[in-house]
């Protein structure tokens, strides 16, 4: 009796140690499963945070990408804008400058149709005066090379005032319609274009005497 009893409580102490072994492997294995479920999500989460990491770090090279475009698009339009307004500047120089160099030459050229006028108001004054003082008829060869002289000198007024005083004094050959009256001077084939003889009996044809 003794011997069944001590056999029944070694098989409940061993059915119970089985129990207890059976719920420690249960219990490793659920662990286990734990860790593995822990380590999945740590797993996913680190991954899901490189990814956020990475995305914020694109994002902030993007942004940094996107500044730096327009800082050199500003800069670009910047040197765009100082080249314009130099070009304008250098333009309104060169403007200026031809202005004065313009004004310069009138003025230079005003003056030298001074002089010219002044020089031609004198060799005419001189001529008139050196014809009308002499008492005899000159030497009418070197009358006209003189006349000659000054008409290729003489713009068209001081040529229309010189035609004008040999007429006067009576030393051109002048055709007249029905008789021709010959005087010391003939200045046929002379270049007297433009000359203002309206009011003569002059007839230059194509700016020739005739």
């Amino acid at each position: 009796m003794q011997g069944e009893q001590q056999i029944a409580l070694e098989n409940e102490r061993q059915k119970r140690e089985d129990e207890r072994r059976n719920q420690d492997r249960l219990f490793m294995r659920q662990q286990r499963e734990e860790d593995l479920i822990n380590a999945e999500r740590i797993r996913a989460q680190d991954i899901q945070l490189a990814k956020e990491k990475q995305m914020r770090e694109e994002n902030i090279t993007e942004q940094h990408r996107l500044q730096d475009l327009l800082i050199e698009r500003e800069r670009h339009e910047q040197d765009l804008n100082i080249t314009i307004e130099q070009a304008i500047f250098q333009r309104q120089i060169e403007e200026q400058r031809l202005k004065i160099l313009m004004q310069d030459h009138q003025l230079a050229e005003h003056h030298r149709k001074e002089d010219l006028n002044r020089e031609n108001s004198a060799l005419l004054n001189d001529f008139m005066q050196e014809v009308m003082t002499v008492n005899q008829l000159v030497n009418a060869t070197l009358l006209e090379l003189r006349v000659f002289s000054l008409i290729r000198q003489f713009n068209p007024l001081y040529n229309s005032l010189l035609i004008r005083f040999l007429y006067k004094v009576k030393l051109l050959s002048v055709e007249d319609l029905n008789k021709t009256t010959t005087a010391p001077l003939d200045l046929r084939g002379a270049n007297l274009k433009d000359l203002d003889l309206d009011d003569m009996d002059l007839d230059v044809g194509d700016g020739k005497f005739h």
